[in-house]
């Protein structure tokens, strides 16, 4: 993972979108009184038995298509993560149709220059639970610290610029962590475990002394392509 700009690229399936999905503009978010009962009675049927967490809900009304997101009730896993579950609706010109998606989190509260502050992380499939806290806690003490020579690819020598300059500044005030809620997802691949938040990242390895513990290796700025 020596690059010094990660390339994050989501592959959106397009399997429940229409073909103008990525130039929908919602004119509305008030669904009919036909969609709304029908949309209603298709998240029933596909949560079974998940509780439908129906404050949740957010619609997209534009001409000709419509589209619902809703929550279901979270599990708790053995570990302590959450599971979370979602279902996606759309309607184009014909009837509404949901596909189900899961993502497991974590939910934690630290201490940041003594606020407290809560941590909504999405969890990659085998990280344990117990490692969160952690791997925040190290990144609470490092985040405002970091220098630019500590930057992911960094190259001795290379002129800087004010690109590079005005990243690591918008990392640094990142990983202060001023919000009361930080949403963002650890990822883990090669030994590697990365905090992500907004498109800034923190790259820790384990820490050879400590099997509980994590050390900072660098930072480094997102480009997400949609």
């Amino acid at each position: 993972m020596n690059f010094r700009i990660f390339l994050i690229v989501f592959f959106v399936s397009m399997a429940n979108l229409p073909a103008d999905a990525g130039i929908r503009k919602c004119s509305s978010a008030a669904l009919t009184p036909t969609d709304a009962k029908a949309v209603h009675k298709v998240i029933l049927r596909d949560a079974g038995q998940r509780e439908v967490q129906w404050p949740s809900l957010d619609a997209c009304v534009g001409t000709g298509y419509a589209s619902v997101s809703v929550r279901l009730k979270p599990e708790i896993q053995p570990d302590g993560a959450l599971m979370n579950f979602s279902l996606d609706c759309n309607r184009g010109w014909m009837r509404w149709a949901c596909s189900p998606s899961q993502r497991r989190s974590a939910y934690v509260e630290m201490d940041v220059g003594g606020h407290l502050k809560a941590f909504d992380l999405t969890l990659p499939d085998g990280f344990e639970f117990k490692r969160v806290k952690p791997l925040v806690a190290r990144a609470i003490e490092v985040g405002p610290k970091i220098a630019a020579e500590q930057e992911c690819g960094y190259e001795p020598g290379k002129p800087a610029e004010s690109r590079g300059a005005n990243m690591l500044r918008d990392n640094q005030k990142i990983f202060r962590f001023y919000a009361p809620e930080i949403s963002g997802a650890i990822t883990e691949s090669d030994g590697e475990v990365s905090l992500m938040v907004d498109d800034q990242m923190l790259a820790f390895v384990p820490d050879p002394n400590d099997a509980t513990n994590v050390v900072f290796r660098c930072w480094a700025w997102l480009v997400i392509v949609a």
